[in-house]
């Protein structure tokens, strides 16, 4: 399932894929180049409010895209 940021401003992280693999979903998240402060923090807390939802986070600054979790 692919995400839209429909009236999300571009300090508000959101995941821009949903995959379901085994028995879990994962939320794909990509952090850009330039981030405000407070986007990792908002990125975190959003994460760790769904327990239930495994993330992947590919942080561009950091290089190439890490392994996909399938």
């Amino acid at each position: 399932m692919k995400g839209l940021r429909y009236n999300l401003p571009p300090s508000k992280p959101s995941a821009v894929a949903m995959l379901q693999t085994g028995n879990r979903p994962v939320g794909l998240y990509i952090v850009p180049l330039s981030v405000e402060d407070g986007y990792e923090d908002a990125l975190n807390e959003m994460i760790s409010t769904r327990p239930d939802i495994d993330a992947w986070i590919w942080r561009i600054s950091d290089g190439e895209t890490p392994q996909l979790p399938f």
